[in-house]
């Protein structure tokens, strides 16, 4: 994802839940680190850390070198690593540097939002020396995924991890009572950010669902009702709570 337009929080937990749940091990190439200054640098390195735990996080210049190394050192001899981005997002001049030429096409990017055109237009298997395996991939326009509700929470491990402790097993993070991960974003523990993407990836997937499975369609509705009857039930509490002061 490059730091300069195309750098979108949204989608960078979009790309993560992807790559989580296909089993894959993500890292996030922060790129054209040169178009930004120093301090929007460190603010964008600790909101991705934010939304990212535990995910190495490496911000680069291709064209200089600087940041290459540190990706080369993490596709040895045996590994194989799947580059997706935007495209624009550097992701052809990054493969250049680390293969040492200019193997890849590459173009320039739009100035007012830093989209770029479809430079790469098929998925390349391109070998590095010494060993170490890339796949570069097409620069998408817009990432819509598929999956189920598991999936979704497989997206998200600090999600997942959080509502071990709701009351509900089947919970949605929605409005149920005793939601353990509700609680978590009201305190801080959880990003708002990180939960707001889980949510609109979840609703995506159960509307994805429904339209090929009636069943799910009536499950949908009915959940939509119970929670619609819930958030009434809570808001009549509050009211009384304020009237009874």
């Amino acid at each position: 994802m490059g730091l300069d337009g195309d750098f979108n929080l949204a989608r960078l937990d979009r790309y993560l839940a992807l790559i989580r749940q296909s089993g894959a091990r993500p890292v996030v190439v922060l790129s054209k680190k040169d178009l930004v200054d120093p301090l929007l640098l460190e603010e964008r390195l600790a909101q991705v850390a934010g939304r990212a735990p535990g995910v190495r996080v490496i911000a680069c210049n291709a064209p200089s070198g600087d940041g290459v190394d540190a990706v080369r050192a993490l596709i040895g001899e045996g590994a194989t690593a799947c580059f997706v981005g935007s495209s624009g997002a550097g992701k052809s001049t990054l493969i250049n540097a680390l293969v040492g030429r200019a193997l890849q096409k590459t173009g320039a990017v739009r100035a007012g939002d830093s989209r770029g055109r479809h430079v790469t237009t098929a998925r390349q298997l391109v070998s590095l020396e010494g060993g170490g395996c890339i796949i570069d991939t097409p620069g998408m326009r817009e990432l819509a995924l598929w999956m189920d509700a598991e999936g979704v929470a497989e997206g998200f491990p600090e999600i997942a991890q959080i509502a071990v402790a709701c009351r509900f097993r089947d919970c949605t993070h929605a409005l149920e009572p005793g939601c353990a991960v509700r609680v978590a974003v009201d305190t801080g523990a959880l990003d708002e950010g990180t939960y707001r993407s889980y949510r609109k990836l979840y609703r995506e997937q159960e509307y994805l669902a429904s339209k090929v499975d009636p069943g799910q369609m009536r499950v949908r509705k009915r959940r939509a009702k119970w929670l619609g009857r819930e958030m009434n039930r809570i808001q009549e509490n509050k009211r009384r709570l304020k009237g009874g002061g």
